[in-house]
């Protein structure tokens, strides 16, 4: 040993890409970007699928409960007509004077044939 660290030496080797190999990875990296997108989308749709799928069978539950019936109000939604009850049925949003009670969506025109609105059950 003559008193001097030894080297190492390291020898580094680029290599580069062709313009083809560059191309396809630029198609790859596409294509990875767009099925990403496809699958975002899919489940967009998928999720506002289950969610009108939702909304439609907790209608039906709602109107299946209709003891007196169904109309039609001003927002083209269909609502169960008022019924007498002596206790406040599930999803009331009114009162009414005569005490029958209101599935109305709005206030306008809530109870109008049962005496006016008693009170208000949702704010």
């Amino acid at each position: 040993m003559s008193g001097r660290a030894p080297t190492t030496a390291a020898i580094r080797a680029t290599r580069h890409h062709s313009a083809a190999e560059l191309e396809a990875r630029a198609r790859a990296r596409e294509l990875r970007v767009e099925e990403h997108k496809r699958h975002e989308a899919e489940s967009r749709e998928r999720k506002q699928r289950e969610e009108q799928e939702k909304q439609a069978e907790q209608q039906s539950q709602q109107l299946a409960e209709c003891t007196n019936g169904t109309y039609v109000n001003a927002a083209g939604n269909t609502v169960c007509k008022p019924v007498e009850s002596s206790t406040q049925p599930a999803g009331a949003t009114a009162e009414c004077e005569d005490g029958t009670y209101s599935f109305s969506e709005s206030r306008s025109g809530t109870c109008s044939h049962h005496g006016g609105v008693k009170r208000w059950l949702t704010e």
